[in-house]
C-alpha cells in the first residue's frame, strides 16, 4: 500500500475516532482470562502506537502546510500593504496573516493532529502499563497459587 493510501486511510479513521468506551474496553484487563490479555497485548500496541506515530506524522505534515500558508501570505500582504502606500511593518503583516482564513484554517489542523496525536499517544502509553499489570497480575495469580498449594501440604 502506498504512504498517500495509507495516510489518507488513517486520516479517516483518527478522524472517527471518538469512541472513548472502545479504547476503554481495550485498556481494560479481564483478570479471569490474563493468558488472552497476555496473547492479545502485542497486536494491541502495535495497533495503537502505529497510530500515534502516524498522527504525529500527520501533525508534521499540517505544521509543515501552516508554514507554508505563514510564508506565502507573508509575501502577499508585504506587496499588498506596499501597493497601497501603507507603512509595512512586522506587526501589521503579522496581523493580517492572523486574521487570513487560510492561515486560521492550516492552524486548526495543526491544533486537530497535535490533540489526536497526544490522545494516540496516551493509549499507547496506557498499553504499555497494561502490559506490566498484565504481569503483575499474572505473578499476583501464580503466588496464591503457590501459596494454596503449600497450604495443601500442610
Amino acid at each position: 500500500m502506498k504512504l498517500d493510501d495509507l495516510v489518507q486511510r488513517m486520516k479517516s479513521e483518527l478522524e472517527a475516532l471518538s469512541d472513548a468506551e472502545k479504547i476503554l474496553m481495550e485498556v481494560k484487563i479481564d483478570v479471569n482470562n490474563l493468558k488472552e490479555e497476555a496473547a492479545r497485548q502485542p497486536a494491541l500496541y502495535a495497533y495503537w502506537s502505529e497510530r500515534a506515530a502516524l498522527a504525529e506524522y500527520l501533525f508534521y505534515l499540517a505544521d509543515l502546510n501552516l508554514k507554508k500558508v505563514e510564508s506565502g501570505l507573508y509575501e502577499e500582504y508585504s506587496v499588498g500593504l506596499r501597493s497601497k502606500g501603507e507603512r509595512v511593518t512586522e506587526r501589521s503583516i503579522e496581523a493580517s496573516i492572523y486574521k487570513d482564513e487560510r492561515y486560521i484554517k492550516a492552524k486548526e489542523e495543526v491544533i486537530k493532529w497535535k490533540t489526536i496525536a497526544a490522545i494516540m499517544n496516551n493509549i499507547a502509553d496506557a498499553l504499555r502499563t497494561r502490559a506490566n499489570m498484565i504481569w503483575t497480575l499474572g505473578k499476583i495469580v501464580q503466588d496464591e497459587i503457590d501459596a494454596l498449594k503449600y497450604m495443601d501440604k500442610t
